[in-house]
């Protein structure tokens, strides 16, 4: 019987290559990986803004009262928010119907998220609110316009790698998404409809 002397490990040199492969890799998948999260990202936003939207729609048709969603940096006064701008933060809430005067009460309060990375961005930028009567139809609307649109991106940019997304909310209430479709409007944000 004979006995193999065996050494146990790697070299110098089949390390370096090993780590020289890792680097490369890496190098090729992070941006991959910091798209995605960055799609991901402007996904969760438009989601948030849609459900609390429907939230608020909802509310307004089963309590026969209006509701709505405004803009709100200081989490307990719609009067706090930045017109058009809902990526500082919004806000749910409710106008009683025997109360007079009409007074705003906030029913949720959703805080801005991501350190201002997503920016939302709605068509009407005099009106910092999106308001439902009791069937559940947009209340605040100018003569001529269909609806209110937001443009949720990352950053303030549409690309193709990140595209951005549209939500429209119809003179009847329709909630709807859409993505984007030219690059670079979410920067000077969308039109009225």
């Amino acid at each position: 019987m004979r006995l193999r002397d065996h050494k146990l490990g790697f070299t110098l040199v089949e390390m370096l290559i090993t780590i020289a492969i890792l680097a490369i890799l890496t190098t090729l998948a992070l941006p991959s990986f910091r798209d995605t999260f960055r799609r991901n990202a402007v996904v969760n936003e438009s989601n948030r803004l849609v459900i609390s939207l429907q939230t608020a729609r909802a509310r307004a048709i089963s309590g026969a009262f209006r509701a709505g969603v405004c803009t709100s940096s200081v989490g307990g006064d719609c009067a706090g928010g930045t017109p058009s701008r809902y990526d500082k933060g919004f806000a749910i809430f409710v106008i009683p119907q025997n109360v007079l005067p009409p007074v705003r009460r906030i029913e949720e309060y959703l805080a801005e998220e991501l350190d201002g990375k997503i920016h939302i961005l709605s068509s009407n930028p005099a009106a910092n609110d999106v308001t439902f009567d009791r069937l559940g139809r947009l209340t605040n609307l100018g003569v001529g316009v269909d609806g209110v649109q937001f443009a949720v991106c990352y950053e303030g940019n549409s690309t193709d790698r990140v595209p951005g997304l549209n939500v429209f909310v119809t003179r009847s209430g329709r909630i709807t998404q859409s993505g984007v479709q030219a690059a670079g409007i979410c920067n000077t944000g969308a039109t009225e409809f």
